[in-house]
């Protein structure tokens, strides 16, 4: 279940190209130094220090060559209801908020990531506690309408660009026209053609189809579902498109497309391996040496004795009450 809610990723190496997701992210940085570019901010890392890189943010990483960074990945799905994602974005980091809860963050990170080699069993259920505090901490102290960013910062074209590209992620399954992302953008249809085509070097709907295009490739690279499958799932009208969009971006066929991937991903797999090697040795080294610093606290636990030879029955009580929360639910022997 754990896995499904979150993902935590530990790293020796920045991004080699500027990077957008989905999935909100809490970056963490073990040790070493960091340079952060969002947009066009770039925030400087110190051990210790985190940041929220929230849905389809643009960004890279640079490392200091001793430098391990942690990646929470929180699954946007499951998230987007509790925290209201569609209308609120994440504003968290080491420089925000009072000192209190700037610690509190700090401490639950720490907590998380001291799991990272033991995930499952009661670890995992640790985990979730700690997932669920920081969630919460998350909906009371750091949410943003994203009306207000958006007009605040319409003369800040890297927010721009980004609120254009992270409409067109979250609804390229959909048939959109410039008329909605107008209207998201607060900007007029003939005003915003011209902005695009400025900024992106393409119009409307070129953008659009390289987007379905993207997330076309990664289901081709990553899965085994149907070329025409792929189509459907990717926000094509019909496979014909979808092979003109990558003739167009990739200059093969889908087809081709995932014969390349599969050969190349195929060839690059032993020297993966080795560099997976070389990075849990790099991990489990700081967290033998720093383990004490972010294990976990020890749960605080009561025990209860019953005497079996003394009892009384207990009336019936079951018609008088009222439940909060599913049927399914109340019925986990965890709840």
């Amino acid at each position: 279940m754990f896995g499904s809610l979150v993902r935590l990723e530990i790293s020796d190496e920045g991004s080699r190209v500027p990077e957008s997701h989905r999935d909100p992210c809490i970056l963490f940085l073990f040790q070493g130094k960091a340079e952060v570019t969002v947009g066009n901010r770039r925030v400087a890392m110190n051990p210790e220090d985190y940041m929220v890189i929230n849905s389809f943010e643009i960004y890279s990483v640079s490392l200091s060559d001793e430098g391990l960074l942690g990646r929470l990945h929180m699954n946007y799905a499951e998230l987007s209801d509790y925290l209201d994602l569609a209308e609120n974005d994440i504003r968290c980091s080491a420089y925000v908020g009072s000192r209190e809860m700037r610690e509190r963050f700090r401490r639950r990170l720490k907590q998380i990531f001291s799991y990272y080699e033991g995930r499952k069993g009661e670890n995992a259920s640790r985990m979730m506690a700690l997932y669920f505090e920081l969630l919460y901490d998350l909906r009371m102290n750091c949410m943003v309408k994203k009306s207000e960013r958006i007009v605040a910062r319409r003369n800040d074209d890297a927010a721009v660009e980004e609120t254009i590209r992270r409409f067109l992620e979250e609804h390229y399954l959909e048939k959109i026209m410039l008329k909605d992302l107008a209207r998201e953008t607060f900007f007029s249809e003939a005003y915003l053609s011209r902005y695009i085509k400025q900024h992106f070097g393409k119009n409307f709907l070129r953008l659009l189809t390289d987007i379905r295009a993207a997330h076309a490739a990664q289901l081709l690279r990553e899965t085994d579902t149907s070329i025409i499958r792929v189509a459907m799932d990717s926000g094509f009208a019909d496979l014909s498109a979808m092979n003109k969009a990558f003739m167009t971006e990739y200059n093969v066929s889908p087809a081709d497309y995932r014969r390349i991937e599969k050969e190349k991903a195929a060839k690059e797999e032993d020297e993966r391996e080795v560099q997976e090697e070389q990075l849990d040795s790099k991990i489990r080294k700081f967290f033998r040496e720093e383990g004490a610093d972010y294990r976990t606290e020890e749960a605080d636990v009561q025990r209860l004795f019953a005497d079996s030879e003394r009892f009384r029955r207990l009336k019936n009580f079951w018609t008088r009450m009222i439940n909060a929360g599913r049927a399914q639910e109340i019925l986990r022997a965890d709840v």
